[in-house]
């Protein structure tokens, strides 16, 4: 019979000025792994900082194999967060960085040998084929993971937080972690996933647990569901399941009668090998909505030409298009933006205004530049303080806000005919997002067809005027 490892119960915690995490109660158990799902602001990444011991809730009782748990370092103990990041310092060897769980290891790492040795016993116990005197940064991406999970079995973790998108790795190298994982729970721990890639969540995962709006809508075993479709309605609640249409089945929703075809992209690759069509009209905001972190960002990079893939059509107002690179895209007034807010897509030792004006440069004369330089910094900067000035929160997020301002400015000078736009709400708070949207709805009123591409749905349905879902077939 199974054994329970981890409770919560009645966990209530404010996380911010308007979120909070109401009411959570759920146990995991010996040998079982849980996915947990849901969209930014469900409250799932607040409820893993807690239980990896970064917070604490304010009310609310945890345990652990029965045991009170009275703070987050008492947690601490008891869990290992398996990520991406674990992996950062490539020179260590495998011995090394499985050996450095605890204090009673520290005194052997003087001695090369033990700790060589315990850590091959370690990984023959466990069935792993890593050789424990290879460097980090020589290891393929699965082996790390396993790595990652023999450190796990040596700290005797009994709850494994697995916060990783398992980038690099193929379906079938998962299934294989997958198989280690059943291999090592048994007698040893629970694990708990928290990850954007619903491959891994759907290979990892036996059961899921669904948050929203801070609270838990939804337990549910794996076999029960057909597959990720039905988790829509909860993950997108009823206001956006109206303007829901499936790519591979209709492409966008008819637009409003002011709208007229500008921009068609036909062959597009997404998950299982599938290709779609897509189209996208004047005046319209469109938003694609894929839940595998992967899967959007190839969509958005083949859309704006930042990746290259010959078999891809593109047509521009109804024309075929022979793009051979982003460059083209822009000429073409396509334009696109993948970390809004981010100082990637600015050029920082230029000026605010010659950012504003870069595109536009072919068509501006030397002298217009200069002067236009000038009166956008001052234009830009005045509006940014004359619709904050009063809050103290913009002040201190007034270089996010600003960095937003100047991108977005910087389109619309161009007039572009699409532009395309990855996650706008990331680094956005209150402010931020109400910035962003007024930006949007300017270019879709400017004629210019809007396209967001995201995993995550908030915002999006009041602001987009159809919301296209990429399929999942699991």
């Amino acid at each position: 019979m199974k054994t329970e490892i981890l409770r919560v119960h009645n966990l209530n915690m404010r996380y911010s000025e308007t979120l909070s995490l109401n009411d959570i109660s759920f146990s995991l158990m010996e040998g079982e792994s849980t996915g947990f799902w849901g969209l930014s602001n469900s409250g799932k990444d607040a409820l893993f900082k807690v239980l990896c011991g970064m917070d604490w809730p304010d009310h609310g009782r945890i345990y652990v194999d029965g045991q009170y748990i009275p703070n987050a370092e008492a947690l601490k103990g008891k869990v290992h967060r398996l990520a991406a990041i674990n992996y950062a310092i490539s020179d260590w060897t495998v011995a090394e960085y499985i050996g450095l769980v605890s204090e009673r290891y520290f005194r052997w790492l003087f001695n090369k040998s033990k700790v060589i040795n315990d850590a091959q016993t370690l990984l023959s116990q466990i069935g792993f084929g890593i050789d424990p005197q290879k460097k980090i940064g020589d290891l393929s991406e699965i082996e790390k993971r396993l790595m990652d999970l023999a450190k796990a079995c040596n700290k005797e973790t009994r709850v494994l937080i697995i916060e990783d998108e398992f980038e690099g790795c193929t379906g079938e190298e998962i299934k294989r972690f997958r198989a280690a994982l059943d291999n090592v729970m048994p007698g040893r721990m629970t694990v708990a996933i928290n990850t954007f890639s619903d491959t891994v969540s759907q290979i990892l995962s036996d059961q899921y647990i669904i948050l929203k709006n801070g609270t838990i809508l939804k337990k549910t075993k794996k076999a029960q569901l057909k597959d990720k479709g039905n988790l829509e309605p909860y993950l997108l609640g009823v206001s956006c399941e109206s303007k829901l249409v499936r790519a591979s089945e209709k492409g966008p929703a008819t637009p409003r009668h002011d709208c007229t075809e500008v921009y068609t992209v036909n062959n597009l690759p997404v998950m299982n090998g599938e290709r779609i069509n897509l189209t996208f009209s004047r005046h319209e905001i469109v938003a694609l909505l894929a839940l595998n972190k992967n899967e959007k960002e190839t969509i958005f990079d083949l859309l704006s030409g930042r990746l290259n893939d010959k078999t891809v059509e593109y047509f521009l107002e109804r024309r075929p298009c022979n793009f051979k690179n982003i460059s083209d895209f822009v000429k073409n007034k396509i334009v696109s933006s993948a970390h809004i807010g981010a100082l990637d897509e600015l050029m920082p030792l230029m000026t605010i205004g010659e950012n504003v004006m870069l595109p536009s440069l072919r068509k501006i004369p030397a002298k217009g530049f200069v002067l236009w330089g000038k009166k956008l910094t001052s234009m830009i900067e005045n509006e940014i303080s004359g619709k904050f000035k009063d809050s103290e929160e913009e002040y201190l997020n007034k270089e996010t806000l600003s960095r937003i301002a100047v991108m977005f400015e910087r389109w619309r000078v161009y007039t572009p005919k699409v532009i395309l736009l990855l996650e706008p709400f990331i680094q956005c708070d209150a402010h931020g997002v109400a910035l962003v949207k007024s930006y949007i709805k300017q270019f879709s009123e400017m004629g210019a067809a809007v396209v967001i591409v995201t995993s995550r749905a908030e915002h999006i349905d009041e602001l987009s005027d159809c919301v296209v879902v990429i399929d999942h077939n699991i």
